[in-house]
């Protein structure tokens, strides 16, 4: 019996099948796209949400349900004797707390163990396979991965860009005052991330060809704090999504300003459910620190 079970959700941007051949357990958030319901990551992925977007389409989404959570926790726990479940940001879904109160029944006392997540996608979605092979090793305890989780929290820095504001207000995130003065002067919003989560210090910049320069402008001075804190190894995140207009300026800037030599940037995503409420066309940028969990010390 292998000791440790992953658990990721579709909120990691990974597929069911690529998170079970690397030897993780998944479980999808449900995404309902005007009446119709999917599972996201099972039978939708963020490109196909965005094909099927309408300016006044309506989505909402699901949290994974207590007995969805049990059923996925009986099923790791009969291969492993301990699990790890793994979403995103308690901040932006409530499954993380329903997880949590689901770990705290006498059942699963000492066998499930919930990660206190701040994170949003890319960083789940970049790092999944590290974790996936720490938990494969049978080298690293419950307590190793999570210390690893929480050496890249502190360092989870980027910026989105997203689609519409439409789906943003419809699903509450801004008020209607800011939804219409954005369309009223032609405003770019950026949500901010840091510590991996959404950071109420949001900008507001108008036309694209700013919002470009002002997030590598951003991205330059992050760099130059990583380097002050003693980090010097690390990637820069791009999401990859239907928006290659924007994928490609960014790249490009980057290049230019040579903050990063080309094999130092990687593509990440967003996973359907934050797509839902960017809409169509979202792109944006992070850093993503290297760490080397083979490098770590580990309490087996």
């Amino acid at each position: 019996m292998n000791n440790i079970a992953i658990i990721l959700d579709s909120t990691s941007g990974h597929s069911k099948e690529w998170i079970n051949k690397h030897g993780g357990f998944f479980i999808p958030i449900i995404v309902d796209v005007d009446g119709k319901s999917y599972k996201a990551n099972e039978n939708i992925t963020s490109k196909d949400l965005e094909s099927i977007l309408k300016v006044d389409s309506k989505v909402k989404t699901a949290a994974a349900t207590m007995g969805s959570l049990k059923q996925i926790y009986d099923d790791a726990l009969k291969h492993h004797s301990k699990v790890i479940y793994i979403s995103i940001s308690k901040g932006l879904s409530s499954t993380n707390e329903t997880a949590k109160l689901l770990a705290r029944d006498e059942e699963y006392k000492d066998k499930v163990f919930v990660y206190d997540s701040e994170f949003i996608t890319p960083w789940i979605f970049y790092y999944a396979k590290d974790i996936l092979e720490m938990a494969k090793s049978g080298k690293y305890s419950v307590t190793d991965i999570f210390n690893f989780l929480d050496m890249i929290k502190p360092y989870a820095w980027g910026y989105l860009v997203p689609g519409s504001l439409k789906y943003l207000y419809n699903g509450g995130r801004i008020t209607k005052v800011q939804y219409v003065a954005a369309n009223l002067f032609n405003v770019v919003p950026i949500i901010w991330v840091r510590d991996g989560r959404i950071d109420q210090k949001s900008e507001k910049v108008r036309t694209i060809e700013k919002t470009v320069n002002h997030l590598i402008n951003n991205i330059e001075k992050d760099i130059q704090e990583y380097k002050n804190k003693g980090v010097h190894d690390f990637k820069i995140g791009l999401i990859k999504a239907t928006n290659i207009d924007r994928y490609n300026d960014l790249k490009a800037e980057i290049l230019r300003r040579g903050l990063v030599t080309e094999d130092k940037i990687t593509d990440v995503d967003l996973s359907p459910e934050i797509v839902g409420h960017t809409g169509a066309g979202y792109w944006g940028i992070g850093i993503l620190p290297m760490i080397d969990y083979t490098k770590l010390s580990h309490n087996k």
